[in-house]
């Protein structure tokens, strides 16, 4: 999925690589694909990055937005269950 790039504006969220994350952020990023934007996954070594791009502003905050209330709620939920890693 590397290289399949909309507009001027990302932002990139890195977080401790873990498969659970990987095939979440995967599946949406098949979902979050519209004209102004698109979400980017991919593993660098050790960690997992999720890269928003967008041809404006207001659609790379709605990208952060979604990806980042994704990891809290993964996260969170992860914590209240006591999991430690996949």
């Amino acid at each position: 999925m590397r290289g399949s790039r909309v507009g001027a504006y990302r932002i990139v969220v890195e977080v401790h690589y873990e498969e659970d994350l990987e095939r979440l952020f995967s599946k949406l990023a098949e979902e979050v694909r519209f004209r102004r934007g698109n979400l980017e996954v991919y593993r660098d070594g050790g960690k997992l990055v999720v890269v928003g791009h967008a041809l404006d502003v207001t659609s790379l905050r709605s990208l952060a937005n979604t990806v980042l209330r994704l990891l809290y709620a993964v996260l969170g939920i992860k914590e209240l269950l006591h999991v430690d890693g996949p």
